[in-house]
């Protein structure tokens, strides 16, 4: 965080008019005290990404610990989107629910908030972020609660995706080729050779230039 800050001291304050996050309340608080005009945005990725772990470890507290790893419940029905499963698939979803029922919070927020992000506009999304937060705020389980507080303190940054529909996709995208090509060279000592090699990465194919 403090090499953050210091490198983002320098950008002047009233250039920058968003900040797209993932859910980490540093960052949060990094980008309200040095852009206090920008909007933070929380990045619909990691909020999706962060209910689809939730519900990934309700089902294996289920399997482990409820159940003491007798049974195996399956992972992958639970984290596909409800709308891209087969009929047969979401029947047997809903058959797991109800022989495990503390799924179900988890699993109907989970959705819920895939629905969230298919909204027209912020007016909607609102509504709908509101009876998420509301419903997980007065359910029995602590690890429901403990989410509908989450999702109360993040509720302004996730709601300014609606604005403008800003992620910061194309940064996880460099992130993933800089690892790539690091990997690839099986390690770097040299620092220079480094950023040289990971600049030369960035260089658009040939196809993207017009013969002479």
């Amino acid at each position: 965080i403090a090499t953050l800050r210091e490198f983002l001291s320098n950008i002047p304050k009233d250039k920058v008019k968003e900040v797209c996050i993932d859910l980490k309340e540093g960052l949060k608080k990094l980008a309200e005290d040095l852009f206090p005009q920008a909007q933070v945005v929380a990045d619909a990725f990691h909020v999706i990404a962060d209910a689809n772990k939730r519900m990934d470890e309700a089902r294996r507290i289920e399997q482990d610990i409820y159940q003491k790893r007798k049974v195996k419940i399956p992972k992958k029905i639970f984290l596909v989107g409800r709308e891209k499963l087969s009929e047969k698939n979401r029947q047997k979803v809903d058959d797991l629910l109800d022989k495990y029922p503390t799924l179900q919070g988890f699993y109907w927020t989970k959705e819920k908030i895939r629905e969230l992000y298919r909204q027209t506009d912020r007016e909607e999304a609102t509504k709908l972020l509101d009876n998420i937060i509301f419903n997980l705020k007065a359910a029995d389980d602590a690890e429901l609660i403990r989410w509908g507080n989450t999702l109360k303190r993040w509720r302004e940054p996730v709601l300014n995706y609606f604005h403008n529909r800003t992620t910061n996709g194309y940064t996880e995208g460099c992130n993933t080729k800089i690892k790539m090509l690091k990997r690839i060279s099986y390690g770097l000592r040299n620092v220079e050779v480094y950023w040289r090699k990971m600049l030369l990465g960035f260089i658009p194919s040939r196809e993207y230039f017009h013969p002479i």
